[in-house]
């Protein structure tokens, strides 16, 4: 990958962080030739794959410290964003009735994920995780965006994984300096109704 500083190339990992922290070590200038990394992972509340754990911070927590430390914007979509923005049955009928072949296509996965993510929780629903990563970056207004200082716990016993966010409203040294802007309060009606154009406006096959 080569580009130049400005061009304004996001990254936007959608899993486990390895191949991004070795593509850091690689190539050590990549931080500076590229816009900035949106990652869907991590959260402010609670995991998934642990207590405090979410999947793709604990799959690779050392790989996960590179990428939060690397220097440049960084955005972070956990789990506590992509939990309000759960797949409806209503949307995903309103999807299907696009009569599309890409609608039809979506509206299964989406009904697919919805069914088998809700048999966890005994209620029809899943979190529509990596849209938002994406939607971070292509519309950011969609969000409430925050500095914040968020380190990666690798040595808890129960805690390894988790993405520590400093909520407190002063930092108290340099060590503590806000590295990303962690996303809160997601604009969910929105997200879906984008989503929702996209499909009514996507080419037929």
């Amino acid at each position: 990958m080569r580009k130049h500083e400005g061009e304004g190339v996001w990254l936007a990992p959608l899993g486990p962080l390895t191949n991004i922290a070795l593509a850091l070590r690689a190539a050590p200038d990549l931080g500076k030739r590229i816009a900035g990394i949106s990652l869907m992972g991590g959260g402010t509340l609670h995991g998934n794959r642990a207590p405090h754990a979410e999947f793709n911070i604990w799959a690779d927590p050392e790989a996960a410290s590179t990428v939060f430390n690397y220097g440049g914007p960084l955005k972070m979509v956990g789990l506590n964003t992509t939990h309000q923005v759960v797949i409806t049955k209503e949307f995903v009928q309103r999807v299907l009735s696009l009569g599309t072949p890409s609608a039809k296509f979506a509206a299964e996965l989406l009904d697919f994920f919805s069914t088998t993510y809700g048999e966890q929780l005994g209620t029809y629903g899943g979190p529509l995780h990596d849209p938002c990563a994406i939607f971070a970056v292509t519309h950011p207004h969609l969000f409430d965006l925050r500095e914040k200082r968020v380190d990666i716990e690798l040595h808890g016993e129960f805690t390894r994984g988790m993405t520590a966010v400093d909520e407190r409203p002063i930092v108290q040294s340099k060590k503590e300096k806000p590295n990303a802007l962690v996303a809160y309060e997601p604009k969910s009606a929105e997200i879906f109704q984008l989503i929702y154009e996209a499909l009514a406006t996507a080419p037929s096959a």
